[in-house]
């Protein structure tokens, strides 16, 4: 008994599908983000805090958008392989087909 392997375009494509998905969970994330302000007290200790929170406000909205652009090309990725995929595996049939 011979294991049997088959490629399934459709699964492929789903999770792709869901991999993108994920960066809608992350895109609220980044305009709550944006929306952070810090307002200083009057001494230098504040505005060093302000400078501080706001540097790493940016540098993770920074991150995340590098996120949410890995996701997109993940999800661009399967789609193209499981589309190359079937397209590979009609050709197969019909090759074996004509055979």
């Amino acid at each position: 008994m011979g294991d049997t392997k088959s490629f399934n375009a459709d699964a492929i494509r789903t999770m792709g599908n869901e991999i993108g998905d994920l960066k809608n969970d992350i895109t609220p994330v980044i305009s709550q983000l944006n929306g952070l302000t810090v307002t200083p007290g009057d001494f230098a200790d504040a505005n060093d805090l302000k400078t501080t929170v706001e540097a790493r406000r940016d540098s993770t909205i920074n991150f995340l958008n590098s996120v949410i652009t890995k996701l997109d090309d993940t999800k661009q990725k399967l789609n193209t392989a499981a589309d190359n995929g079937k397209d590979t595996e009609n050709s197969n049939t019909n090759s074996a087909g004509s055979a």
